[in-house]
């Protein structure tokens, strides 16, 4: 299999960490072990239903919260596609299987996103600098997903918690966007958290 390489190496070379009074927001890239897309038609959740049980999901979702599976997340992108993301590439590769290709599809996105993580008490107000989503807690709680645009750049982002945000990036625009991100936290005590495996 192909070895992927982070679009980030060169941004984030170990550096010396702010302190922690420092610290208001961390960004760093997490590896994508395997990303897949379900889609379908007339019958979408038919289609999908074999695969998510099979990743302990339970049933296809909604539009604003992820779910949590066995090891996977996946979030409900449009009203036929569901998008998840798995930490072992063999066993999404095996729910996917369960698919009826005859009403849906499945598509391997791994090598398409990086993940960022964007971490610290200053991590809500710099992406209310870059979004255009209300992202206080009780418009955007953890476990809610949005797709938006960040510098003209579709990204998917995630609350997993109060001060932790996942965002699904495109591979092409993953330099472009971190630039952008930094610049914008550069005034809340920025720091460059590397690459997580």
């Amino acid at each position: 299999m192909v070895e992927l390489r982070s679009a980030l190496a060169s941004r984030l070379a170990p550096q010396v960490a702010p302190t922690p009074e420092e610290t208001g927001v961390t960004l760093s890239e997490k590896r994508i072990a395997a990303l897949g897309q379900i889609a379908g038609w007339a019958d979408f959740e038919a289609a999908a239903a074999p695969a998510l049980e099979r990743l302990g999901l339970a049933g296809v979702g909604d539009f604003r919260t992820a779910q949590a599976g066995k090891d996977c997340t996946a979030y409900r992108t449009a009203p036929d596609r569901i998008l998840i993301r798995h930490s072992n590439r063999d066993m999404l590769i095996a729910a996917l299987a369960e698919v009826d290709r005859s009403i849906g599809t499945v598509l391997d996105l791994s090598h398409s996103r990086s993940r960022f993580t964007l971490t610290g008490p200053a991590a809500e107000g710099v992406l209310s600098r870059v979004a255009t989503l209300d992202f206080h807690p009780h418009a955007f709680p953890p476990g809610c997903f949005a797709q938006t645009g960040i510098h003209h750049v579709a990204v998917l982002i995630h609350r997993v918690a109060a001060d932790h945000f996942d965002l699904l990036v495109p591979v092409t625009w993953a330099a472009s966007t971190y630039d952008y991100l930094r610049d914008n936290a550069l005034s809340s005590g920025f720091h460059a958290g590397g690459i997580e495996a």
